[in-house]
């Protein structure tokens, strides 16, 4: 088996609406640490233990057939009162991925969630930061928002983002403030299409799009939150997880504030040696003279 023989078999998957991205994301995962190891040599053969991770996931992919998404979103509930769109984000040092659901309500009170596309990318060869490959997959979340709306005749009422990073939505807060060129010029994206307060936290185990950066097997995909969507959608906005993004803020200033009063002291201290020192100093200059 070569690199060529694995790369036409993993680009035969069709899947434009990305349904089993936790599943295919990682063969691709395995053709780039043999690039990595070996660099792109197609006709050479890849050794026994890389055969044997890709056969594994290659047999697996019958089962995937066992997988169903409903083509219509709502067909049994009738015409939606109101229409929500909710981006979700995530990244590991592997992968980045972004997910959308379609959040419905309708006149009777009954909530419903819909998988409407998901999109899963390896990491860059060059090795980047986990911040700034979380910043990539809110800038991924965003361009997903923007294809979801354009291609949809309706207008959605409510248009939310969420991502587990604190550090980017904090970075999303304070784009006023100068940051590096990378940074800055993916902000200005994100801003250009979101303003901030579309931007919300969402913990790692109600992130649908974590599934896409660590993989899921056919078996996973099928009972995870990535088809069904999180399950805190099908509440009342009250249980939401926004209060754990402002219990971060909190602990984070507090943080800070002890940094701020450990340094003050610290700093007083060292005033004190330095006039202690100053002082002995004239005192041994006084002896001399005498």
């Amino acid at each position: 088996m070569t690199q060529r023989i694995i790369l036409k078999i993993v680009s035969s998957v069709f899947d434009p609406l990305r349904i089993v991205a936790p599943f295919t994301i990682r063969s691709r995962l395995i053709l780039k640490d043999i690039w990595q190891t070996k660099g792109q040599q197609w006709d050479e053969p890849v050794n026994a233990e890389e055969r044997n991770e890709f056969l594994d996931w290659f047999s697996k992919l019958q089962t995937l057939g066992e997988i169903t998404v409903p083509r219509c979103y709502f067909s049994e509930e009738g015409t939606p009162a109101e229409m929500q769109l909710y981006v979700f984000a995530d990244a590991s040092l592997t992968a980045m991925c972004a997910t959308a659901y379609i959040r419905a309500k309708f006149q009777n009170g009954k909530v419903n969630v819909a998988f409407v596309i998901g999109k899963a990318r390896v990491a860059p060869m060059k090795q980047l930061t986990i911040l700034k490959l979380e910043l990539k997959s809110a800038l991924i979340a965003c361009r997903l928002m923007q294809s979801v709306k354009k291609e949809h005749d309706w207008c959605f009422d409510k248009v939310f983002l969420w991502s587990y990073s604190t550090t980017v939505l904090q970075w999303i807060r304070s784009s006023h403030k100068k940051h590096q060129v990378f940074i800055a010029n993916r902000l200005g994206e994100i801003l250009d299409t979101t303003s901030v307060n579309q931007w919300r936290y969402v913990p790692t185990d109600s992130n649908p799009a974590d599934c896409g950066t660590r993989g899921l097997s056919p078996d996973e995909l099928k009972e995870s939150i990535w088809i069904s969507g999180p399950d805190f959608l099908k509440q009342d906005e009250s249980a939401w997880p926004e209060r754990e993004y402002r219990r971060e803020k909190r602990v984070r200033g507090r943080i800070s504030q002890c940094k701020r009063e450990c340094s003050e002291g610290v700093s007083h201290r060292f005033r004190q040696i330095q006039y202690i020192q100053q002082t002995c100093e004239v005192s041994c200059v006084d002896e001399t003279i005498c």
